[in-house]
C-alpha cells in the first residue's frame, strides 16, 4: 500500500481499512458495504489490496476476507459507479486448490474477472522487500545456521516495481483483464533462506526434508 501511495503521489488518493488516519482516511471494514460506499463517495478507481497472510493461518477465515470482502467491494463499486477496480490476487490462485489461501483468492479473482466492471487482477508472484514477512520469517530463523532444503521454486518480485505496475494500472496503460507478475530471476525457497542468512553474515546449512518433521516434533515439546 505505500509503495503505491508513492507512485501515486501526483493523485488524488484515500485510503481505507480498520484503523483511524488523517483527512484522507476512511476508516470501515470490507465486511460493511455502507462502509465501502461512503468511502467511494466521488471516487474513480479502487484499488482492492486486502489480504491475509499466507504464511500463517490468521484469526479470521480466509472466505470472509478472500471472498465474501470482494464480493461486498463488487458491489459497493457497481453501487458507487466506480470507473475501474483495480485488484490484487496471487500467481497460481485456483479456486480447486486444496490449500485455502490459494483456494479463496481463485475465487475472489474469477469474481472480480466476471463482475462485468472495468477491472485489471493483478497476480504477483511472492512480493518482497527488507520489511516483508518472508524476508521477516527467514531473519527469525536465522540463529539456529539452518534451513530446510525445500527446493519449490520462486519467481519473487520487487515491492517497488508491483507499485509502478499498479500506478499504469491507474492511468489506463494496461489493458489486459488479468496480469500476471513476477520478477527476472527463480529461487528455491532454500535458496533465499540463505541469501538472508549470508547477508546477516551467518552460514546457512541445508536440512535434509525427511529430517524436518522429526526435528519440528521434538522442538514443539520444548
Amino acid at each position: 500500500g505505500s509503495a503505491i501511495l508513492s507512485e501515486l503521489r501526483n493523485f488524488k488518493v484515500f485510503t481505507f481499512d480498520r484503523n483511524t488516519g488523517d483527512n484522507n482516511h476512511f476508516q470501515g471494514n470490507i465486511s460493511s458495504v455502507n462502509d465501502l460506499i461512503n468511502a467511494m463517495k466521488n471516487i474513480d478507481i479502487v484499488i482492492n489490496l486486502v489480504g491475509l497472510s499466507p504464511l500463517k493461518k490468521p484469526k479470521i477465515p480466509y472466505n470472509k476476507v478472500h471472498v465474501e470482502g470482494v464480493k461486498n467491494i463488487i458491489k459497493a463499486c457497481k453501487l458507487s459507479k466506480i470507473k475501474k477496480l483495480i485488484h490484487v490476487s496471487v500467481l497460481g490462485a485456483d479456486k480447486n486448490s486444496t490449500i485455502e489461501y490459494m483456494r479463496t483468492k481463485g475465487i475472489g479473482e474469477e469474481l472480480v474477472l466476471k463482475s462485468g466492471l472495468n477491472v485489471n487482477v493483478f497476480c504477483p508472484s511472492v512480493i518482497y522487500d527488507n520489511e516483508s514477512e518472508l524476508i521477516k520469517m527467514f531473519e527469525k530463523s536465522s540463529f539456529i545456521l539452518s534451513f530446510p532444503n525445500i527446493t519449490a521454486r520462486i519467481q519473487p518480485i520487487y515491492r517497488k516495481d508491483i507499485a509502478k505496475l499498479f500506478a499504469l494500472a491507474v492511468k489506463n496503460r494496461i489493458m489486459e483483464r488479468k496480469f500476471e507478475a513476477a520478477g527476472p530471476n527463480i529461487f528455491t525457497i532454500f535458496e533465499i533462506a540463505k541469501k538472508v542468512y549470508n547477508k546477516k553474515g551467518l552460514l546457512c546449512i541445508p536440512i535434509p526434508l525427511f529430517l524436518v518433521v522429526p526435528l519440528m516434533y521434538m522442538a514443539s515439546i520444548f
